[in-house]
């Protein structure tokens, strides 16, 4: 009886044992397939989160065939008035939407910049004024990638590229006052509005500081081509081009949703 006894608990142990074993087994495959699956929708919302930024910046603006134009219209009011070929670079504003693929964010983007020029004379018989306004809206599609390197004593500071193609809509208004002194004289006025959209090309560089697990501020450095917008002015002057290629310099701010 006691040695039917000591064999039921011997068998009793070691059923115990191949349970705890077999409970072991399952807890730690269940808890790699916890993890896998963890991971895995990790990844996949990292993959799918969408950036939305905002961002000021700087450009320069070429504005050769307005240069032109404009010295054409003060000699055909025959003013002796110094032509200003100068469209300064003058701040730009934009917003952009991204949605990340791997190391890669594709997105679109939007920007408003404008620039201007203006000429004056002024005497005892008359005051002549000339202004140019141009306004762009670009609308482009980007590519914005990073290339993996690191500064050893600034790890966070990341390091990419971007490349961006659109177009971009011109918005031109032209005008000019002549303004007599002797009321009986009638002044003199022209105004011109013309609209324009062509293709454009932006590459640039770009580094990249985390401000928190969800934001950051990004510098982009680089330069603006596009094809020349065509416009049609008057008879006396038929036909001239806007282009507004120049460096780009933009500071943005991110968010990741």
């Amino acid at each position: 009886m006691k040695k039917l006894t000591s064999a039921t608990s011997v068998r009793f142990v070691v059923i115990l044992t191949l349970l705890s074993v077999v409970a072991g087994t399952l807890t730690s495959q269940e808890n790699e397939v916890f993890n896998s699956r963890y991971k895995m929708w990790e990844n996949m919302i990292e993959k799918n989160h969408v950036y939305i930024s905002a961002y000021v910046g700087h450009g320069s603006y070429s504005m050769n065939g307005l240069k032109k134009v404009h010295e054409q219209f003060l000699s055909l009011y025959g003013i002796a008035a110094i032509p200003n070929s100068n469209f300064p670079p003058y701040p730009l504003y934009g917003i952009s939407i991204a949605r990340k693929y791997d190391n890669a964010r594709f997105g679109f983007d939007f920007e408003y910049m404008s620039t201007g020029a203006r000429s004056s004379l002024a005497d005892y018989s008359a005051q002549f004024t000339s202004d140019f306004i141009c306004k762009g809206y670009k609308f482009g599609i980007f590519l914005e990638k990073e290339i993996g390197y690191r500064f050893p004593k600034a790890e966070k500071l990341e390091f990419g590229y971007v490349i961006e193609a659109g177009a971009i809509t011109t918005k031109m208004d032209y005008e000019a006052n002549l303004n007599y002194s002797p009321p009986e004289i009638n002044d003199e006025k022209l105004m011109i509005e013309a609209e324009g959209t062509s293709l454009f090309a932006e590459p640039a560089l770009l580094a990249r500081w985390p401000l928190t697990r969800t934001s950051f501020l990004q510098l982009n450095a680089g330069f603006f081509f596009d094809f020349p917008v065509e416009f049609y002015m008057t008879y006396h002057v038929p036909q001239t081009s806007i282009s507004w290629f120049g460096y780009r310099v933009k500071l943005k701010f991110t968010q990741r949703l």
